[in-house]
């Protein structure tokens, strides 16, 4: 977690540096304008179900929670089901 950050876009390009995570691999989350960069290169995206109407055009999926509002918690559940299903 990342407080204050300007260029979303850029940071999360340097994170895939550093980790050696793939950009195509990375799960992004956001709810406004300046988290947009980034959900473009991430290569899944989300967003809570208030979020700016043109964050939601890009993201790759609508969560049913709103932000603040258990959006972590129904992203891990989703993955967690998903998990159990292909195991």
């Amino acid at each position: 977690l990342y407080m204050g950050i300007k260029d979303k876009g850029g940071k999360i390009e340097e994170l895939s540096s550093v980790s050696g995570i793939g950009l195509d691999e990375m799960l992004y989350v956001g709810d406004d304008l300046n988290d947009i960069p980034a959900i473009k290169k991430a290569g899944f995206s989300c967003c809570p179900q208030d979020a700016d109407a043109n964050v939601i055009k890009v993201c790759d999926f609508k969560l049913n929670a709103h932000g603040g509002a258990g959006v972590i918690r129904e992203i891990w559940d989703s993955f967690y089901y998903f998990w159990q299903i292909s195991s």
